[in-house]
Protein backbone atom coordinates (compact mmCIF):
# COMPACT_ATOMS: atom_id res chain seq x y z
CA UNK A 1 0.00 0.00 0.00
CA UNK A 2 2.87 2.30 0.64
CA UNK A 3 2.31 3.90 -2.74
CA UNK A 4 -0.76 5.48 -1.11
CA UNK A 5 1.28 6.79 1.80
CA UNK A 6 4.83 7.41 0.76
CA UNK A 7 3.66 8.82 -2.56
CA UNK A 8 1.91 11.57 -0.63
CA UNK A 9 4.88 12.52 1.53
CA UNK A 10 7.02 15.33 0.14
CA UNK A 11 10.39 13.84 -0.67
CA UNK A 12 12.25 17.06 -0.07
CA UNK A 13 10.72 17.50 3.42
CA UNK A 14 10.62 21.27 3.00
CA UNK A 15 10.98 23.48 6.05
CA UNK A 16 7.72 24.11 7.87
CA UNK A 17 6.75 27.75 8.25
CA UNK A 18 6.58 29.07 11.79
CA UNK A 19 3.01 28.00 12.53
CA UNK A 20 0.85 26.09 14.92
CA UNK A 21 1.60 23.00 12.87
CA UNK A 22 5.36 23.28 13.23
CA UNK A 23 4.97 24.11 16.91
CA UNK A 24 3.06 20.90 17.51
CA UNK A 25 5.62 18.87 15.60
CA UNK A 26 8.34 20.35 17.78
CA UNK A 27 6.30 19.41 20.83
CA UNK A 28 5.90 15.87 19.50
CA UNK A 29 9.66 15.59 18.96
CA UNK A 30 10.32 16.79 22.48
CA UNK A 31 7.74 14.37 23.91
CA UNK A 32 9.30 11.48 21.97
CA UNK A 33 12.82 12.36 23.13
CA UNK A 34 11.65 12.59 26.72
CA UNK A 35 9.86 9.24 26.46
CA UNK A 36 12.88 7.47 24.98
CA UNK A 37 15.03 8.98 27.70
CA UNK A 38 12.77 7.40 30.33
CA UNK A 39 13.18 3.85 28.97
CA UNK A 40 15.54 1.43 30.68
CA UNK A 41 16.66 -2.11 30.01
CA UNK A 42 16.39 -2.17 26.22
CA UNK A 43 19.54 -3.42 24.51
CA UNK A 44 18.57 -1.75 21.22
CA UNK A 45 18.57 1.66 22.90
CA UNK A 46 21.92 0.94 24.51
CA UNK A 47 23.38 0.07 21.12
CA UNK A 48 21.74 2.61 18.80
CA UNK A 49 19.96 5.30 20.81
CA UNK A 50 20.81 8.12 18.41
CA UNK A 51 19.71 6.12 15.38
CA UNK A 52 16.35 5.30 16.98
CA UNK A 53 15.79 8.91 17.99
CA UNK A 54 16.61 10.13 14.50
CA UNK A 55 14.30 7.56 12.88
CA UNK A 56 11.52 8.51 15.30
CA UNK A 57 11.84 12.19 14.49
CA UNK A 58 11.64 11.39 10.79
CA UNK A 59 8.44 9.40 11.34
CA UNK A 60 6.97 12.24 13.40
CA UNK A 61 7.68 14.66 10.58
CA UNK A 62 6.48 12.41 7.76
CA UNK A 63 3.23 11.43 9.46
CA UNK A 64 2.49 14.75 11.17
CA UNK A 65 2.27 13.03 14.55
CA UNK A 66 0.81 14.94 17.48
CA UNK A 67 2.43 15.01 20.94
CA UNK A 68 -0.67 13.32 22.42
CA UNK A 69 0.63 9.95 21.15
CA UNK A 70 3.40 10.03 23.75
CA UNK A 71 0.94 10.49 26.60
CA UNK A 72 -0.12 6.85 26.05
CA UNK A 73 2.74 4.67 27.24
CA UNK A 74 1.96 1.54 25.25
CA UNK A 75 1.34 3.38 22.00
CA UNK A 76 4.51 5.35 22.65
CA UNK A 77 6.47 2.12 23.07
CA UNK A 78 4.98 0.66 19.88
CA UNK A 79 6.03 3.83 18.07
CA UNK A 80 9.53 3.54 19.54
CA UNK A 81 9.58 -0.04 18.26
CA UNK A 82 8.74 1.29 14.78
CA UNK A 83 11.58 3.78 15.08
CA UNK A 84 13.93 1.01 16.17
CA UNK A 85 12.89 -1.13 13.19
CA UNK A 86 13.44 1.80 10.84
CA UNK A 87 16.84 2.48 12.41
CA UNK A 88 17.79 -1.19 11.93
CA UNK A 89 17.11 -0.89 8.20
CA UNK A 90 19.12 2.31 7.90
CA UNK A 91 21.96 0.81 9.90
CA UNK A 92 22.32 -2.26 7.66
CA UNK A 93 22.24 -0.21 4.49
CA UNK A 94 20.83 -3.23 2.69
CA UNK A 95 18.37 -3.06 -0.18
CA UNK A 96 16.08 -5.61 -1.77
CA UNK A 97 12.59 -7.05 -1.77
CA UNK A 98 12.52 -7.88 1.94
CA UNK A 99 13.76 -4.43 2.93
CA UNK A 100 11.17 -2.81 0.66
CA UNK A 101 8.47 -4.98 2.23
CA UNK A 102 9.50 -3.90 5.71
CA UNK A 103 9.55 -0.24 4.66
CA UNK A 104 5.97 -0.68 3.47
CA UNK A 105 5.04 -2.20 6.81
CA UNK A 106 6.64 0.70 8.71
CA UNK A 107 4.68 3.24 6.66
CA UNK A 108 1.39 1.37 7.08
CA UNK A 109 1.90 0.80 10.80
CA UNK A 110 2.91 4.41 11.46
CA UNK A 111 -0.20 5.61 9.65
CA UNK A 112 -2.59 3.32 11.55
CA UNK A 113 -0.89 3.77 14.92
CA UNK A 114 -1.34 7.54 14.74
CA UNK A 115 -4.91 7.64 13.40
CA UNK A 116 -6.06 9.39 16.57
CA UNK A 117 -2.87 11.36 17.23
CA UNK A 118 -1.91 13.55 14.29
CA UNK A 119 -1.87 17.23 13.45
CA UNK A 120 -4.27 18.13 10.64
CA UNK A 121 -3.00 20.00 7.64
CA UNK A 122 -0.46 17.47 6.41
CA UNK A 123 -0.13 15.45 3.22
CA UNK A 124 -2.04 12.46 4.59
CA UNK A 125 -5.28 14.13 5.69
CA UNK A 126 -7.25 12.86 2.68
CA UNK A 127 -6.09 9.27 3.17
CA UNK A 128 -6.92 9.45 6.87
CA UNK A 129 -10.39 10.74 5.99
CA UNK A 130 -10.90 7.72 3.70
CA UNK A 131 -9.91 5.37 6.51
CA UNK A 132 -12.19 7.14 8.99
CA UNK A 133 -15.14 7.03 6.59
CA UNK A 134 -14.95 3.24 6.47
CA UNK A 135 -15.63 3.13 10.20
CA UNK A 136 -19.02 4.69 9.43
CA UNK A 137 -21.33 4.31 12.41
CA UNK A 138 -18.94 1.79 13.97
CA UNK A 139 -17.81 4.39 16.45
CA UNK A 140 -21.38 5.15 17.57
CA UNK A 141 -21.71 3.04 20.72
CA UNK A 142 -25.32 4.00 21.33
CA UNK A 143 -26.41 2.94 17.85
CA UNK A 144 -24.58 -0.36 18.09
CA UNK A 145 -26.02 -1.07 21.53
CA UNK A 146 -29.52 -0.31 20.29
CA UNK A 147 -29.20 -2.98 17.59
CA UNK A 148 -27.62 -5.50 19.96
CA UNK A 149 -30.41 -4.97 22.48
CA UNK A 150 -32.95 -5.53 19.71
CA UNK A 151 -31.50 -8.99 19.07
CA UNK A 152 -31.09 -9.87 22.77
CA UNK A 153 -33.42 -12.51 24.21
CA UNK A 154 -34.30 -11.10 27.67
CA UNK A 155 -35.57 -14.34 29.23
CA UNK A 156 -32.56 -16.50 28.30
CA UNK A 157 -30.24 -13.61 29.15
CA UNK A 158 -31.66 -13.40 32.68
CA UNK A 159 -31.37 -17.16 33.19
CA UNK A 160 -27.75 -17.24 31.99
CA UNK A 161 -26.80 -14.21 34.08
CA UNK A 162 -28.23 -15.85 37.22
CA UNK A 163 -26.34 -19.06 36.45
CA UNK A 164 -23.02 -17.26 35.97
CA UNK A 165 -23.45 -15.23 39.15
CA UNK A 166 -24.59 -18.17 41.29
CA UNK A 167 -21.55 -20.24 40.34
CA UNK A 168 -18.99 -17.43 40.54
CA UNK A 169 -17.83 -18.28 37.04
CA UNK A 170 -15.43 -15.36 36.76
CA UNK A 171 -13.72 -15.56 40.17
CA UNK A 172 -10.84 -17.67 38.88
CA UNK A 173 -10.33 -15.31 35.93
CA UNK A 174 -10.06 -12.32 38.25
CA UNK A 175 -7.54 -14.20 40.37
CA UNK A 176 -5.30 -14.92 37.37
CA UNK A 177 -5.55 -11.31 36.27
CA UNK A 178 -4.60 -10.07 39.73
CA UNK A 179 -7.92 -8.25 40.13
CA UNK A 180 -10.11 -8.04 43.19
CA UNK A 181 -13.85 -8.34 42.67
CA UNK A 182 -14.07 -4.61 43.36
CA UNK A 183 -11.42 -3.71 40.78
CA UNK A 184 -12.86 -5.87 37.99
CA UNK A 185 -15.04 -4.17 35.40
CA UNK A 186 -18.69 -5.17 35.78
CA UNK A 187 -20.02 -6.92 32.67
CA UNK A 188 -23.50 -7.23 31.23
CA UNK A 189 -24.28 -10.54 29.54
CA UNK A 190 -26.50 -10.72 26.45
CA UNK A 191 -27.85 -13.83 24.75
CA UNK A 192 -28.44 -12.96 21.09
CA UNK A 193 -31.30 -14.67 19.28
CA UNK A 194 -29.13 -15.33 16.24
CA UNK A 195 -27.48 -18.49 14.98
CA UNK A 196 -25.38 -20.20 12.33
CA UNK A 197 -26.22 -22.88 9.79
CA UNK A 198 -25.08 -25.69 12.07
CA UNK A 199 -26.87 -24.52 15.22
CA UNK A 200 -29.43 -27.32 15.08
CA UNK A 201 -26.71 -29.75 16.21
CA UNK A 202 -25.94 -27.54 19.22
CA UNK A 203 -29.54 -27.40 20.38
CA UNK A 204 -30.79 -30.11 22.74
CA UNK A 205 -34.25 -30.39 21.18
CA UNK A 206 -35.33 -33.27 23.44
CA UNK A 207 -34.49 -31.34 26.61
CA UNK A 208 -36.57 -28.46 25.27
CA UNK A 209 -39.59 -30.61 24.39
CA UNK A 210 -39.21 -30.33 20.60
CA UNK A 211 -38.99 -32.95 17.93
CA UNK A 212 -36.21 -32.78 15.33
CA UNK A 213 -38.25 -30.90 12.69
CA UNK A 214 -39.29 -28.26 15.21
CA UNK A 215 -35.67 -27.85 16.29
CA UNK A 216 -34.60 -27.51 12.69
CA UNK A 217 -37.23 -24.80 12.08
CA UNK A 218 -35.95 -23.05 15.19
CA UNK A 219 -32.37 -23.13 13.88
CA UNK A 220 -33.43 -21.82 10.47
CA UNK A 221 -35.21 -18.95 12.18
CA UNK A 222 -32.06 -18.07 14.14
CA UNK A 223 -30.03 -18.08 10.92
CA UNK A 224 -32.48 -15.66 9.32
CA UNK A 225 -32.18 -13.42 12.37
CA UNK A 226 -28.39 -13.58 12.04
CA UNK A 227 -28.62 -12.41 8.43
CA UNK A 228 -30.82 -9.55 9.55
CA UNK A 229 -28.36 -8.74 12.33
CA UNK A 230 -25.50 -8.45 9.82
CA UNK A 231 -27.54 -6.01 7.74
CA UNK A 232 -28.48 -3.82 10.71
CA UNK A 233 -25.43 -3.90 13.01
CA UNK A 234 -23.40 -0.73 12.22
CA UNK A 235 -19.96 -2.23 12.61
CA UNK A 236 -17.42 -3.29 10.00
CA UNK A 237 -17.07 -6.62 11.87
CA UNK A 238 -20.81 -7.41 11.83
CA UNK A 239 -20.38 -10.58 9.78
CA UNK A 240 -17.59 -11.82 12.04
CA UNK A 241 -19.67 -11.09 15.15
CA UNK A 242 -22.66 -13.01 13.76
CA UNK A 243 -20.56 -16.11 13.17
CA UNK A 244 -18.60 -15.99 16.45
CA UNK A 245 -19.12 -18.31 19.40
CA UNK A 246 -19.11 -15.16 21.54
CA UNK A 247 -17.70 -11.65 21.59
CA UNK A 248 -17.14 -8.74 23.97
CA UNK A 249 -17.47 -5.00 23.43
CA UNK A 250 -17.33 -1.81 25.44
CA UNK A 251 -20.35 0.24 24.50
CA UNK A 252 -21.60 3.45 26.02
CA UNK A 253 -19.18 3.12 28.94
CA UNK A 254 -20.22 -0.44 29.86
CA UNK A 255 -18.55 -3.80 29.19
CA UNK A 256 -20.79 -6.34 27.45
CA UNK A 257 -20.46 -10.05 26.62
CA UNK A 258 -22.56 -11.49 23.80
CA UNK A 259 -23.28 -15.20 23.38
CA UNK A 260 -25.37 -16.80 20.59
CA UNK A 261 -28.65 -18.44 21.59
CA UNK A 262 -27.63 -22.04 20.91
CA UNK A 263 -24.48 -21.83 23.05
CA UNK A 264 -26.39 -20.32 25.95
CA UNK A 265 -29.05 -23.01 25.63
CA UNK A 266 -26.46 -25.78 26.04
CA UNK A 267 -25.32 -24.24 29.32
CA UNK A 268 -28.86 -23.78 30.59
CA UNK A 269 -29.76 -27.36 29.73
CA UNK A 270 -26.97 -28.31 32.16
CA UNK A 271 -27.63 -25.67 34.78
CA UNK A 272 -28.04 -28.20 37.57
CA UNK A 273 -24.41 -29.24 37.03
CA UNK A 274 -21.41 -27.42 38.44
CA UNK A 275 -20.23 -25.96 35.17
CA UNK A 276 -16.92 -24.73 36.51
CA UNK A 277 -15.86 -28.38 36.84
CA UNK A 278 -17.72 -29.54 33.72
CA UNK A 279 -15.65 -31.93 31.62
CA UNK A 280 -18.15 -32.64 28.83
CA UNK A 281 -16.62 -31.16 25.70
CA UNK A 282 -19.46 -28.93 24.52
CA UNK A 283 -20.46 -27.21 27.81
CA UNK A 284 -16.82 -26.98 28.85
CA UNK A 285 -15.97 -25.16 25.62
CA UNK A 286 -18.82 -22.69 26.04
CA UNK A 287 -17.81 -21.95 29.64
CA UNK A 288 -14.33 -21.31 28.25
CA UNK A 289 -15.82 -18.89 25.72
CA UNK A 290 -17.58 -16.96 28.48
CA UNK A 291 -14.34 -16.72 30.47
CA UNK A 292 -12.44 -15.77 27.32
CA UNK A 293 -14.81 -12.90 26.54
CA UNK A 294 -14.84 -11.81 30.18
CA UNK A 295 -11.04 -11.56 30.04
CA UNK A 296 -11.36 -9.18 27.09
CA UNK A 297 -13.48 -6.95 29.34
CA UNK A 298 -10.68 -6.74 31.96
CA UNK A 299 -7.47 -4.78 31.27
CA UNK A 300 -7.65 -5.43 27.53
CA UNK A 301 -4.24 -5.07 25.87
CA UNK A 302 -5.49 -4.05 22.44
CA UNK A 303 -4.21 -0.60 21.62
CA UNK A 304 -5.98 1.74 19.27
CA UNK A 305 -8.08 0.08 16.61
CA UNK A 306 -5.37 -1.93 14.90
CA UNK A 307 -2.78 -3.18 17.41
CA UNK A 308 -2.55 -5.90 20.04
CA UNK A 309 -5.16 -8.31 18.64
CA UNK A 310 -2.98 -11.44 18.67
CA UNK A 311 -1.57 -10.56 22.09
CA UNK A 312 -5.05 -10.03 23.51
CA UNK A 313 -6.46 -13.24 22.02
CA UNK A 314 -3.55 -15.26 23.45
CA UNK A 315 -4.05 -13.60 26.83
CA UNK A 316 -7.79 -14.33 26.83
CA UNK A 317 -7.25 -17.96 25.82
CA UNK A 318 -4.60 -18.51 28.49
CA UNK A 319 -6.53 -16.82 31.29
CA UNK A 320 -9.75 -18.67 30.37
CA UNK A 321 -8.06 -22.09 30.47
CA UNK A 322 -7.09 -22.69 26.83
CA UNK A 323 -10.38 -24.38 26.04
CA UNK A 324 -9.60 -24.46 22.35
CA UNK A 325 -9.51 -21.53 19.95
CA UNK A 326 -6.94 -19.41 18.11
CA UNK A 327 -4.53 -22.23 17.37
CA UNK A 328 -2.65 -19.99 14.92
CA UNK A 329 -1.96 -17.46 17.68
CA UNK A 330 -0.92 -20.16 20.16
CA UNK A 331 1.41 -21.73 17.62
CA UNK A 332 3.01 -18.36 16.92
CA UNK A 333 3.83 -17.69 20.56
CA UNK A 334 5.02 -21.27 21.04
CA UNK A 335 7.53 -20.66 18.25
CA UNK A 336 8.71 -17.47 19.94
CA UNK A 337 9.10 -19.37 23.23
CA UNK A 338 11.35 -21.95 21.56
CA UNK A 339 13.52 -19.22 20.06
CA UNK A 340 13.84 -16.99 23.11
CA UNK A 341 13.05 -19.14 26.13
CA UNK A 342 10.39 -16.57 27.07
CA UNK A 343 6.78 -17.76 26.95
CA UNK A 344 4.09 -15.11 26.69
CA UNK A 345 2.00 -16.96 29.30
CA UNK A 346 4.76 -16.32 31.85
CA UNK A 347 4.53 -12.63 31.01
CA UNK A 348 0.77 -12.69 31.64
CA UNK A 349 1.38 -14.43 34.98
CA UNK A 350 3.95 -11.84 36.01
CA UNK A 351 1.67 -8.96 35.05
CA UNK A 352 -1.11 -10.49 37.16
CA UNK A 353 1.20 -10.92 40.14
CA UNK A 354 2.47 -7.36 39.86
CA UNK A 355 -1.05 -5.99 39.52
CA UNK A 356 -1.86 -7.40 42.97
CA UNK A 357 0.60 -4.96 44.50
CA UNK A 358 -0.54 -2.03 42.34
CA UNK A 359 2.41 -2.16 39.97
CA UNK A 360 1.82 -0.44 36.64
CA UNK A 361 0.84 -2.82 33.82
CA UNK A 362 4.01 -3.49 31.81
CA UNK A 363 2.73 -6.06 29.30
CA UNK A 364 4.15 -4.30 26.26
CA UNK A 365 7.44 -3.51 27.95
CA UNK A 366 7.90 -7.13 28.95
CA UNK A 367 7.05 -8.30 25.43
CA UNK A 368 9.62 -5.91 23.95
CA UNK A 369 12.32 -7.11 26.33
CA UNK A 370 11.48 -10.77 25.72
CA UNK A 371 11.26 -10.68 21.91
CA UNK A 372 13.18 -7.53 20.95
CA UNK A 373 12.20 -3.87 20.75
CA UNK A 374 12.18 -3.85 16.94
CA UNK A 375 9.90 -6.90 16.89
CA UNK A 376 7.31 -5.50 19.29
CA UNK A 377 5.43 -3.52 16.64
CA UNK A 378 5.24 -6.62 14.41
CA UNK A 379 3.85 -8.74 17.24
CA UNK A 380 1.38 -5.98 18.09
CA UNK A 381 0.33 -5.49 14.46
CA UNK A 382 -0.12 -9.07 13.25
CA UNK A 383 -3.75 -10.23 13.17
CA UNK A 384 -5.16 -13.70 13.92
CA UNK A 385 -5.89 -15.51 10.66
CA UNK A 386 -9.72 -15.48 11.02
CA UNK A 387 -9.76 -11.67 11.24
CA UNK A 388 -7.80 -10.89 8.08
CA UNK A 389 -10.58 -11.55 5.52
CA UNK A 390 -12.77 -9.03 7.35
CA UNK A 391 -10.28 -6.15 7.25
CA UNK A 392 -11.38 -3.11 5.28
CA UNK A 393 -9.84 0.14 4.23
CA UNK A 394 -6.95 1.30 2.09
CA UNK A 395 -4.34 0.42 4.71
CA UNK A 396 -5.29 -2.45 7.06
CA UNK A 397 -5.12 -5.40 4.63
CA UNK A 398 -1.93 -4.07 3.05
CA UNK A 399 -0.22 -3.82 6.43
CA UNK A 400 -0.86 -7.53 7.02
CA UNK A 401 0.50 -8.41 3.56
CA UNK A 402 3.62 -6.31 4.10
CA UNK A 403 4.12 -7.84 7.55
CA UNK A 404 4.08 -11.36 6.13
CA UNK A 405 2.18 -13.08 8.93
CA UNK A 406 3.33 -15.11 11.91
CA UNK A 407 5.95 -17.13 10.04
CA UNK A 408 7.78 -14.03 8.86
CA UNK A 409 7.94 -12.64 12.41
CA UNK A 410 9.34 -15.92 13.72
CA UNK A 411 12.11 -15.71 11.11
CA UNK A 412 12.80 -12.07 12.09
CA UNK A 413 13.12 -13.00 15.76
CA UNK A 414 15.44 -15.90 14.89
CA UNK A 415 17.59 -13.62 12.73
CA UNK A 416 18.27 -11.45 15.79
CA UNK A 417 19.71 -14.32 17.84
CA UNK A 418 23.46 -14.67 18.21
CA UNK A 419 25.09 -18.11 17.66
CA UNK A 420 24.96 -19.05 21.34
CA UNK A 421 21.29 -18.11 21.58
CA UNK A 422 20.52 -20.21 18.50
CA UNK A 423 22.19 -23.23 20.07
CA UNK A 424 20.16 -22.72 23.23
CA UNK A 425 16.98 -22.53 21.11
CA UNK A 426 17.88 -25.84 19.46
CA UNK A 427 18.29 -27.42 22.91
CA UNK A 428 14.81 -26.19 23.88
CA UNK A 429 13.45 -27.63 20.66
CA UNK A 430 15.05 -31.01 21.35
CA UNK A 431 13.63 -31.00 24.86
CA UNK A 432 10.13 -30.39 23.52
CA UNK A 433 10.45 -33.23 21.02
CA UNK A 434 11.74 -35.57 23.75
CA UNK A 435 8.88 -34.53 26.02
CA UNK A 436 6.36 -35.54 23.36
CA UNK A 437 8.14 -38.81 22.60
CA UNK A 438 8.37 -39.84 26.26
CA UNK A 439 4.64 -39.31 26.74
CA UNK A 440 3.57 -40.99 23.53
CA UNK A 441 2.21 -37.75 22.08
CA UNK A 442 2.01 -36.98 18.37
CA UNK A 443 5.45 -35.60 17.49
CA UNK A 444 4.39 -34.91 13.90
CA UNK A 445 1.82 -32.40 15.13
CA UNK A 446 4.48 -30.70 17.26
CA UNK A 447 6.87 -30.47 14.33
CA UNK A 448 4.14 -28.97 12.18
CA UNK A 449 3.32 -26.32 14.77
CA UNK A 450 6.99 -25.44 15.31
CA UNK A 451 7.94 -25.63 11.63
CA UNK A 452 8.71 -21.88 11.38
CA UNK A 453 11.20 -22.01 14.28
CA UNK A 454 12.68 -25.29 13.01
CA UNK A 455 13.26 -23.79 9.57
CA UNK A 456 14.53 -20.48 10.94
CA UNK A 457 17.08 -22.34 13.10
CA UNK A 458 18.00 -24.63 10.20
CA UNK A 459 17.42 -27.53 12.58
CA UNK A 460 17.59 -31.05 11.13
CA UNK A 461 14.80 -33.03 12.80
CA UNK A 462 16.13 -36.21 11.21
CA UNK A 463 19.14 -36.05 13.54
CA UNK A 464 16.82 -36.14 16.53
Amino acid sequence: MTENIVGQINSDNAEFAVSEESKRLNEANEAFMAYVGSLEGYSELDENSEGIKSAGQELIRDFNIAPSLFEKKDEALIFTSLASLSADILKTGERGVEIDRMREFIADAAFLLTMDDYTKGGELDELRAQQESLQGESEDSKTQLKVLNKFTDPTITQRLTRLVESQGLFHEVNEKLGLSEQDANPVEIHVLSIGKDHDSVNFDHKANGLDWSEANDWAVGLKKRADQFVREFPNQSAELAASASGFAMQLDGQQHIFLPFAEANVLLANEDDVLINETTARPHGIVGTLKHEYTHAQKNVRRGRFFGWSIEERRAEYISGDSGEYYDVKGFFNNLAVLTGEHVNSIFNTVGEERRVDTDDQTYGKLAKAYGLSNLVKIAAVMPDPYIPHLKGPIEPDMQVALGGYRSIVFDVAAGLDPQEKEEAKVRLEEKISHFEERGLNVEVLLEVLAPAIQALDYDTAKK
